[in-house]
């Protein structure tokens, strides 16, 4: 092990292309002159070998045994200013790698410098994926480490109503943590301190914790992780909820809202929407720093309901907390405000109010009639909302939930109401028949007014047809589809109304929404 210099400045190009299985989807692997290091592993561990030092743009390999055979076993390239890097894990003492090194196109061939480092595997090893996460347990463990293309993973077991924290007390370098094949609550993304997860099921849940390194500036790192876990108390909701993940946010205006509660498992998110050159400012102001709070606001996208980071506000050591942003144009744009416990706090939970300037309530001028509507097979009610959408030429975009997953359904329009409406199947029309009125389906073939979807399976209709900008539910044309063709004026009152079948509960059956009257 250690440093090792080399150029190929005096060389030619092997025409050895070996690498080629270990780069799949990358070109001109070794297209210029190259090197090769015949290497005996000293002892039985995981191994790094880099090019850190070198100048110019530098690629490796590393091949099991020697000459033209040999398989390879790793390949990486220099990329965006990193030098290139690679790990072998498992090798036995007295096991002979071999490794190609060269610069790409555009390096100058000198000076190069190999780095070799290795450490005996650490007692958690193989847990290089989900798959092979070890069991881990409350407790604190020395000596870990891991390196560029060998990441580590743990399954860790959380009670119910218990939180588990991980704690990274030692790093040598730059290990991140996240959260692995999981998608409850918790810190979820990339960090440097640890990772937090919270059992709010009714069941133990084996949540696997991700450590890597990226940095292929030092492309390995030792560290120390105290595990542990703990009872959750802090599980007090508020009158906003249950508003605890991206795409369920609780609707609200420019105001002031107080009492609100906020835990480490109980995250708050609230949506509403900016006017074009309109500027909205979050204000929340919390008392005690043992529970510290983070702002974000995010832009509001129809699957994952947190898009793009507007503005954060993740200050430590104050009470208050502030976000801002100017909605650049030309349309509306919804918006979803993050409010979360800061993961490492020694309290749980905060109770906070939350001040909002310049936002509106996304939700058009209307009413809910039929509300809830007749429970649906899944025991849930079908649920039928609107809200602002530019690209709609009548201004309204219709989301359709909850429904039964698989099913197919679409949206009908009428000209009033009838609540409690008509019993149809296994819900209730609640479109007027009477002799003046009408209504009409958006199925029309090949048209802007077919509505035609299939719920998801999160029960939200997903439109088949091109006739939603965001993919699900319907963009409402300007044009009602009736005989008449009338075109949507503003100050009219039209009501919209979901139904789908519903073979859950029974062959032939169906269901409806609840309806939606819209004053545009």
């Amino acid at each position: 092990m250690g440093t090792f210099s080399f150029a190929t400045t005096t060389l030619t190009h092997s025409g050895f292309f070996g690498a080629q299985p270990c780069a799949v989807g990358v070109s001109n692997i070794f297209a210029n002159a190259d090197k090769f290091f015949a290497w005996t592993a000293p002892f039985a561990g995981d191994f790094v070998f880099d090019t850190v030092g070198s100048v110019g743009q530098t690629e490796i390999a590393a091949f099991d045994g020697s000459g033209c055979a040999a398989a390879c076993l790793a390949y990486n390239h220099y990329f965006n200013g990193d030098p290139a890097a690679i790990s072998v894990s498992g090798l036995a003492a007295g096991d002979v790698i071999m490794l190609q090194v060269g610069f790409d196109v555009f390096g100058p061939g000198a000076p190069g410098q190999l780095n070799i480092f290795g450490a005996p595997a650490d007692p958690f090893e193989d847990n290089d994926s989900v798959a092979t996460a070890s069991p881990m347990g409350p407790g604190v463990y020395n000596g870990l480490w891991v390196s560029v293309g060998d990441r580590d993973h743990y399954a860790i077991d959380v009670p119910v109503g218990h939180r588990m924290v991980l704690l990274e007390s030692a790093d040598s370098a730059d290990a991140q943590y996240a959260l692995a094949g999981w998608t409850g609550t918790g810190l979820g993304g990339a960090n440097p301190e640890g990772a937090v997860f919270v059992n709010q099921g009714a069941t133990t849940a084996t949540v696997t914790v991700r450590a890597t390194t990226e940095a292929y500036s030092v492309p390995y790192t030792f560290y120390d992780l105290d595990v542990q876990i703990e009872p959750t108390p802090c599980l007090t909701p508020d009158a906003w909820e249950d508003n605890d993940t991206c795409w369920q946010p609780s609707a609200i205006a420019a105001g002031l809202y107080q009492d609100l509660e906020v835990s480490d498992g109980d995250p708050d998110y609230f949506t509403f929407c900016v006017q074009p050159g309109d500027t909205v400012t979050a204000d929340i102001a919390f008392v005690g720093l043992a529970s510290d709070l983070n702002l974000r606001l995010h832009r509001f996208e129809p699957v994952a309901g947190c898009g793009f980071l507007l503005d954060a506000s993740t200050q430590f050591g104050t009470d208050s907390e502030q976000v801002q942003w100017t909605n650049p144009g030309p349309t509306v744009m919804r918006c979803v405000l993050e409010v979360s416990v800061w993961p490492f706090s020694t309290t749980l939970c905060n109770s906070y109010q939350l001040q909002l300037t310049g936002a509106n309530d996304c939700e058009l001028s209307g009413a809910r009639i039929c509300d809830p509507m007749d429970p649906n097979s899944t025991g849930m009610s079908t649920t039928l909302v609107g809200s602002y959408a530019p690209a709609a030429t009548s201004g309204l975009h219709l989301e359709v939930l909850q429904g039964p997953p698989g099913e197919f359904g679409y949206l009908l329009v009428g000209s009033s109401w009838d609540d409690p409406g008509i019993v149809v199947s296994h819900g209730r029309l609640c479109l007027s028949t009477l002799a003046n009125q009408f209504f009409v389906r958006y199925n029309q073939s090949g048209t802007e007014a077919n509505s035609i979807g299939v719920f998801n399976g999160s029960g939200q209709l997903v439109n088949l047809v091109g006739t939603s900008s965001s993919g699900t539910g319907f963009d409402v044309p300007a044009t009602i589809p009736y005989v008449s063709q009338p075109v949507i004026q503003v100050g009219e009152l039209w009501t919209f109304q979901a139904w789908h079948r519903d073979g859950g509960a029974g062959v032939g059956e169906s269901n409806f929404s609840n309806a939606l009257v819209v004053t545009f």
